[in-house]
């Protein structure tokens, strides 16, 4: 697909239904797949992975599906937040996410998809509490 600044991006605020599914863009649907069915790789803010299907509905509109709840609740993701999708081609995304103040929002469970740690820490030493937000004068 080129260079890094050639590959489609595209963000999406979260509406109250999120969890359940998650619409694609049509313009970036129709790069994907025509296929019913696809299975998705989303590279997470905490630097693991996601398989997420990708389904088509009967109006042909694509979303991320089965995974994408977890993903969101791995990044206690609310609605209003806004994620930032980066295709890398091959069915691979990159995701970032920020929260409703614009800021990106670095935090998250360690859970399904990505490494757990030991069963003795605290839920508290089990997250990862990191906000990125840089103002300019």
């Amino acid at each position: 697909m080129g260079s890094q600044n050639h590959r489609p991006q595209f963000v999406l605020l979260l509406p109250p239904e999120f969890l359940q599914k998650l619409p694609i863009p049509r313009p970036i649907a129709e790069l994907l797949t025509k296929k019913r069915n696809a299975t998705a790789t989303l590279f997470s803010p905490l630097g693991k992975f996601w398989h997420i299907t990708l389904v088509r509905d009967g109006d042909d509109r694509l979303y991320f599906d089965n995974g994408w709840r977890e993903f969101s609740q791995a990044h206690e993701l609310v609605a209003g937040d806004f994620v930032l999708f980066r295709y890398e081609g091959n069915m691979v995304f990159k995701a970032k996410v920020f929260d409703t103040s614009g800021c990106r929002k670095l935090r998250g469970k360690i859970v399904h998809g990505v490494s757990k740690r030991s069963s003795g820490e605290t839920k508290d030493e089990n997250r990862d509490d990191i906000r990125s937000c840089e103002y300019f004068e």
